[in-house]
């Protein structure tokens, strides 16, 4: 007996497919029947692969999805875990039966940052998810090109002046920040930058009525890695010229003389009279006593005890120098300059004795001055993180005695 069947069966398309059945014998008869088989829809077939075009802030995810003759949606997982948490657009492959390529461009993702993603399918059999895979970003300049810059040197310019300085930074196109810890001697807006390609311009514009010294600070960044150099920019003060002396020196009665004061320049708020009876070296100039000003201009002094009708006499300018904080409350944020910024109401040289006190305990330090302006840094117990709130209490400054200065008050 001979049985042959006829029609086909496609396992990748659901439906009702007729098969028919022949069986024949050795006299030639036959007989033939049917049969009807049902293909019924299957699960997606899915596969992820590998991501292209990746950059810094995009790639494309890629995937391979067979709908399995069920009509078919299709999309792409991705996240910075394997929770995913973003998805693409739905995509309807319809219902064919073979491989059918997915190729979604995303953008906005993090540099440096390691992303997850799978393919989906989902028919009305089921989902199916496709394997993890995983691609690393670049920074926004490719692989291997952290920021780097040139050292910077220490700068020096007199009041009133200006300087620009050269320097290199790279990659071209990063980041560049530009501190100071003085901004009173060196505000922002006396800050900026420019560029051609990796050279760069740094151009400082200083207070034109204060001088002193700022630490200045450049940063190179490509949001992940970064780069400090730091230097020292001295403003050089003004030196009042002129000259201060004594004329017209006369007798006005017996036991008493007058002198008129000429002041070309001192910028002087008060002066002090000065004798000596001689010239030697063991006769140092001493205050005079006996001394009134009938005027702005005149001062008369009376011989008596301290100084004889005979001696030499001398005038030096005095000026008031008062400090101050620049604000009278002090912040302190993460990053920024850290310390007090002291404004003198002229230029002071010599020594800056410091305190700053608080929950830390106690810091000291001394300080030297040239300048209209100074600097006082924070102690890094003081600002560190994860340390006590309002741990910082109070701060005391003295100004010592340098040469030339009194102290008052």
């Amino acid at each position: 007996l001979a049985v042959t069947c006829t029609g086909t069966v496609d396992v990748n398309v659901p439906g009702p497919y007729v098969l028919t059945y022949t069986a024949t014998n050795a006299f030639a008869t036959s007989g033939m029947t049917t049969r009807t088989v049902q293909v019924i829809p299957a699960a997606p077939l899915v596969s992820t692969q590998p991501a292209t075009a990746v950059s810094s802030t995009g790639a494309t995810w890629n995937a391979v999805v067979n709908p399995r003759g069920a009509e078919t949606l299709a999309w792409l997982e991705y996240g910075l875990t394997a929770k995913y948490g973003n998805r693409t657009a739905f995509t309807n492959l319809g219902s064919y039966p073979y491989d059918i390529g997915i190729h979604t461009a995303v953008t906005n993702l993090l540099p440096w940052m390691t992303y997850h993603f799978r393919a989906v399918g989902s028919n009305l059999v089921g989902r199916i998810d496709g394997q993890d895979l995983t691609v690393t970003l670049p920074g926004p300049f490719g692989p291997g090109t952290a920021p780097s810059v040139s050292d910077l040197a220490d700068v020096t310019v007199p009041q009133g002046d200006s300087t620009t300085i050269p320097f290199t930074a790279s990659p071209a196109g990063v980041n560049l920040r530009v501190g100071c810890n003085n901004p009173v001697l060196l505000p922002d807006e006396g800050i900026s930058l420019t560029s051609l390609g990796t050279n760069r311009w740094l151009h400082l514009v200083p207070a034109t009525n204060h001088s002193g010294s700022a630490q200045v600070t450049v940063t190179a960044s490509d949001g992940m890695h970064g780069v400090r150099r730091t230097f020292m920019l001295t403003v050089t003060p003004i030196v009042a010229s002129g000259s201060l002396h004594l004329t017209n020196a006369h007798r006005i009665s017996g036991e008493a003389w007058r002198f008129r004061i000429v002041d070309l320049g001192t910028a002087s708020t008060n002066y002090l009279i000065e004798y000596r009876p001689n010239l030697s070296p063991s006769a140092p100039w001493m205050a005079a006593t006996n001394v009134t000003r009938p005027s702005s201009e005149l001062v008369e002094v009376q011989t008596g005890p301290d100084q004889s009708s005979a001696g030499f006499y001398r005038v030096r300018g005095i000026r008031w120098l008062t400090a101050g904080l620049d604000s009278p409350g002090l912040t302190i944020e993460e990053g920024s300059a850290r310390g007090a910024v002291i404004i003198f109401s002229g230029v002071y040289t010599g020594p800056l004795s410091y305190t700053w006190g608080g929950t830390q305990g106690t810091n000291t330090g001394t300080i030297q001055v040239n300048g209209t302006t100074a600097f006082l840094p924070i102690p890094a117990a003081f600002v560190t993180d994860n340390t006590e709130l309002d741990q910082l209490k109070y701060l005391t400054v003295r100004l010592a005695p340098a040469s030339g200065f009194s102290l008052a008050g």
